[in-house]
């Protein structure tokens, strides 16, 4: 039986990224489709539930009120969701939500700062089950890919453990089609300043992974995609999450 099932539709390109971070984990997973899971394909209770990126709303169209349930009492009755970006948002408590976690998709007020893309540095949360240890860094932050991530609205109500928040961004790091590394603060400021707009992005001190408990079960939601090849950081917390969920060793 698969240890791990995930989410084919409405995935694209996300949902071939985290195939392939998952063969190359060597974990056991099953492609299941919303029509699957609206039929009772969580029944054979898997370890994890994977949701790629991509559109939270098209995903939860496509679940229908019967998968959406589905997922809902599977995670209730122990199971594990971990979404990513659009997978986290189907996780959230909005209109096309799922209600697992509390917290809402924030308002996209500057659609500029929505067109981020790249490594950021992250400050984690120490001494967590789900957080590894990044000792390899030198005492760097560890630097997690975002691309065109939306953003958490935080309730201050104590339900939802924050893992991980943005810091500083990468030598990698873009706002639309302009390299951040490559424009001079004091140019930045004067466009800022003549155009009304802010051309950094706004995400320092903002919650990046979350983690909590929805009847006997959890949730692991991140808007940075853990599952980009070659982001060495990246891959080592996808695979230390998934060895704590599933018992497989990471690699």
């Amino acid at each position: 039986m698969s240890t791990l099932y995930m989410l084919w539709d409405e995935a694209h390109i996300w949902g071939l990224l985290a195939w392939r971070a998952l063969a190359a984990l060597g974990l056991p997973h099953r492609m299941v489709r919303a029509e699957e899971i609206a039929q009772g394909a969580l029944a054979g209770k898997p370890k994890v539930l994977i949701v790629p990126g991509g559109v939270a709303r098209r995903k939860a169209q496509k679940l229908g009120e019967l998968g959406l349930a589905a997922i809902r009492d599977y995670v209730a009755a122990g199971g594990v969701y971990m979404g990513f970006c659009g997978g986290a948002g189907l996780g959230l408590s909005d209109e096309y939500g799922l209600g697992l976690c509390p917290w809402h998709r924030a308002a996209m007020r500057d659609r500029l700062l929505h067109l981020v893309s790249g490594h950021i540095h992250v400050e984690t949360m120490d001494k967590h089950a789900f957080v590894p240890q990044f000792s390899h860094n030198g005492g760097a932050l560890p630097l997690i890919p975002v691309w065109w991530p939306a953003r958490f609205e935080p309730k201050d109500d104590g339900a939802v453990r924050v893992l991980a928040r943005y810091a500083s961004p990468g030598p990698d790091f873009w706002l639309a089609d302009m390299p951040v590394a490559s424009l001079p603060a004091s140019a930045v400021s004067q466009w800022e300043d003549s155009f009304g707009v802010r051309f950094r992005p706004a995400l320092a001190g903002k919650p990046c992974i979350i983690e909590g408990v929805y009847g006997k079960g959890r949730y692991l939601l991140s808007y940075a995609h853990l599952e980009t090849p070659n982001s060495p950081d990246a891959n080592r917390w996808l695979a230390h999450v998934l060895a704590q969920f599933t018992g497989h060793p990471s690699p």
